[in-house]
């Protein structure tokens, strides 16, 4: 099992064209520029790399008001929604005026699903 395939083998031709395949088809995506390459950091990197505290990064995860993911208990944050964020904040401040990160308004709708979810 170990040993080279025959250059004359099928599986050895079938190999070499599933191989130029997938290296044609990822260095096209690499080179449309079309998805960016996201880099998911921790809240220390986050704080080392901004300056801004963990705690404060926390706090801010849990206001939700810095967009972040959660993968079973650890809450990680994507390198450019973070630097977006940041600098909308410089520009704008903490504001939300598309109500996207409402925390009263998404409460009042996990209150609402358990309601319904009592009331069946």
């Amino acid at each position: 099992m170990g040993e080279k395939l025959s250059s004359f083998s099928f599986e050895y031709l079938l190999e070499t064209i599933v191989k130029d395949e997938i290296s044609i088809s990822v260095n096209k995506l690499n080179k449309s520029g079309k998805y960016p390459i996201k880099k998911y950091l921790t809240i220390k990197e986050v704080s080392s790399l901004t300056g801004i505290g963990s705690s404060v990064i926390r706090q801010l995860t849990l206001s939700r008001a810095m967009p972040h993911r959660k993968v079973k208990s650890r809450i990680i944050l994507d390198e450019n929604e973070i630097r977006e964020t940041i600098e909308s904040y410089k520009k704008f401040g903490w504001t939300d005026p598309d109500k996207n990160w409402d925390f009263k308004s998404v409460q009042s709708e996990i209150d609402n699903l358990h309601k319904k979810e009592h009331s069946c």
